[in-house]
């Protein structure tokens, strides 16, 4: 009785992510925050304090971390909550995503006019982001507001072998095959989407 009690107890243990920051040994000091107004024009150019700038400034940009959770949800729920096809205009369009999302498209993006590197169609961009974004930090904008992109360490040249845009948005058995998951990974604040939030699985921070 004792022996399988033990056993149980110590068959429950968490299976924790990996912290990707600290097993690269990272600190907080390699994440600096940015300090300068860079999204001065929002808010009808309000002046804030550097307090409230820096809480603008993360607001939009950070992310967390919390790709783990949604790759997670991504891969365990048979497509029910994939925040990289939400970001695809295949069945959201740019122009139709807030009345059928309420998701807020992000300016200096337009509908995107053919399939990127990887066979999928998300926002191209046209305008740069504001100066001092540090894309190691904060991924690369989606297109989507709180949904940020980054890569994905496990898109390695076999996964890229293996990798089809097209089948990964219309082939169930392709897309449910975990060996074959991303090229894109996303992340997402956490408010009510999962977008990125990318990671939508993104090449996967959406």
């Amino acid at each position: 009785m004792i022996a399988c009690a033990l056993l149980g107890f110590t068959g429950c243990g968490k299976n924790e992510p990996i912290d990707e920051a600290k097993a690269a040994g990272k600190t907080t000091a390699d994440f600096p925050q940015i300090t300068a107004d860079i999204f001065k024009p929002m808010d009808g150019g309000i002046d804030l304090s550097p307090a409230e700038i820096m809480g603008r400034n993360t607001w939009n940009l950070w992310s967390g971390g919390n790709q783990h959770f949604w790759n997670h949800a991504a891969q365990d729920s048979y497509g029910l909550m994939d925040l990289l096809k939400m970001l695809d205009n295949r069945k959201f369009p740019r122009g139709e995503r807030f009345k059928t999302l309420g998701l807020v498209n992000e300016p200096g993006f337009r509908a995107p006019s053919k399939p990127d590197q990887f066979g999928l169609w998300l926002d191209e961009q046209v305008e740069p982001e504001p100066a001092g974004i540090d894309e190691t930090v904060y991924g690369k904008p989606s297109g989507v507001l709180g949904f940020r992109l980054f890569p994905n360490p496990e898109f390695n040249d076999e996964a890229r072998k293996k990798w089809d845009g097209k089948r990964f948005y219309e082939d169930g058995a392709y897309y449910n095959d975990n060996k074959r998951r991303l090229a894109i990974s996303t992340s997402t604040k956490g408010k009510s989407s999962p977008a990125t939030s990318k990671r939508a699985d993104f090449f996967t921070k959406c």
